[in-house]
């Protein structure tokens, strides 16, 4: 038997921008996911965890049906007890994508 030991574990928070400019939590995503390690340039990594976080966003809203809107979306790598925010990103989301 083969046990999988996750080890690239990562919370995914999306808060939704109601009209009051108020950001309400709505959805929270852990994976276990490589894709955000895998530029280790100090001058693409912002730009690849930007890229990757907003890939990420967009099939989970997606998939959740979430409603059009600005939408900001947390990054936090999770090691042991330790829960560190990587990026944060603002993306407007049209609501009609589909998975």
């Amino acid at each position: 038997m083969h046990l999988v030991i996750p080890d690239h574990l990562h919370a995914i928070e999306y808060h939704r921008q109601s009209d009051r400019d108020r950001r309400n939590h709505m959805y929270t995503q852990t994976v276990d996911d490589q894709g955000f390690v895998l530029v280790h340039a100090p001058e693409k990594r912002g730009s690849w965890l930007a890229h990757y976080t907003r890939c990420c966003a967009e099939k989970h809203l997606a998939r959740e049906r979430a409603p059009h809107g600005t939408w900001y979306t947390h990054l936090y790598r999770l090691l042991d007890d330790e829960r560190r925010r990587v990026v944060s990103i603002r993306m407007s989301w049209s609501g009609s994508a589909r998975p």
